[in-house]
């Protein structure tokens, strides 16, 4: 007999949260295992199939920053419930250092994104809702992380 589940809205979203970002941490530490594999190969393919396997290997470097961008996003969110607790509390400080690694983490993370992007103009498309991750939205977001550093969070060094 099968059991049957509550649906996840049953657990209390920070165990939700410290779920996913363990399975994050693992998704994202395989990608990067995969495409480091395919960029040991790449010497060894031919003239005639470099073309297709380098859109293969941005493909996978694609997913693994998006996936990194999950991470963060899940980070950040946690850090910021942290904060939320304890405001002017000890761990505050911590807290802060904290989310500067993540806002930078993302940051280049966002600028290597657009490094692939030159690779694939494909990448970044979503047909209901266009380019979600084009140059322009990232050199946005990184702009927008370099003011919460330091408009934000260096008030709080």
């Amino acid at each position: 007999m099968l059991a049957i589940k509550k649906p996840h809205t049953a657990i209390p979203i920070n165990l939700r949260v410290a779920h996913e970002l363990r399975s994050v941490r693992k998704l994202e530490a395989a990608w990067r295992r995969s495409v480091e594999e395919l960029e040991r190969g790449l010497t060894e393919v031919s003239d005639g199939g470099r073309g297709e396997y380098v859109r293969i290997l941005a493909l996978g470097e694609f997913i693994r920053r998006t996936l990194r961008t999950l991470l963060n996003t899940k980070l950040w969110w946690t850090l910021r419930m942290r904060l939320k607790k304890s405001p002017s509390g000890k761990g505050a400080g911590k807290i802060l250092v904290e989310m500067r690694t993540v806002a930078k983490d993302e940051i280049k993370n966002a600028e290597g994104t657009v490094k692939v992007l030159t690779k694939d103009s494909r990448l970044g498309w979503e047909p209901t809702m266009w380019y979600l991750t084009d140059r322009a939205r990232l050199v946005w977001k990184t702009k927008l992380l370099r003011l919460v550093l330091t408009r934000d969070l260096a008030k709080s060094r």
